[in-house]
């Protein structure tokens, strides 16, 4: 009875906390703003470990002990491949966010590095959140030289566009 208590209020914590996420992601891209890289990752992580908790008790209300020990651990097995994925995922991807100044502004930059770098700039608003709209992209060689700029305006439109053959 205890393990079913605990169950209930962990799958209500991670309901209402998967629904205060995506409203609040739907409210930020009305106003063309999003959660920066970061707090997205530790959401989705956030949500994928309460998920597989609840799951992991519901099994374990399973009242034949040869089935819930199978499917539990069938379910251990697969669940550890995938939290092994979702924690690894920045490595395995090579995707970083920083803060950096450039032309006196504050932007918040997210780098992937696969297979090529390509840089994407942001508009900074604080610590938890960026503007939506790619302020400057960026892409660089494999031999991490910039071969190509850029330059967007607020609406998202080009303002300039400058290639490694033209400088």
């Amino acid at each position: 009875m205890k393990i079913r208590k605990i169950s209930n209020a962990l799958a209500a914590l991670t309901c209402i906390y998967i629904f205060i996420y995506f409203s609040t992601t739907i409210i930020l891209s009305v106003f063309k703003l999003r959660f920066r890289v970061w707090f997205t990752d530790l959401s989705v992580k956030i949500i994928v470990i309460g998920l597989f908790i609840c799951i992991v008790l519901a099994i374990l209300q399973i009242t034949k002990n040869v089935l819930k020990y199978f499917i539990l651990l069938g379910f251990l097995f697969c669940g550890l491949i995938m939290i092994n994925l979702l924690f690894l995922r920045p490595f395995l991807f090579q995707k970083t966010e920083s803060t950096e100044y450039r032309d006196n502004t504050k932007y918040s930059v997210v780098a992937q590095e696969f297979p090529g770098i390509t840089k994407d700039y942001y508009e900074y608003k604080n610590f938890l959140i960026s503007g939506k709209t790619v302020r400057i992209h960026e892409s660089y060689t494999v031999e991490n030289t910039l071969s190509r700029t850029i330059i967007y305006n607020k609406n998202g439109n080009i303002t300039e566009e400058i290639s490694a053959d033209s400088q």
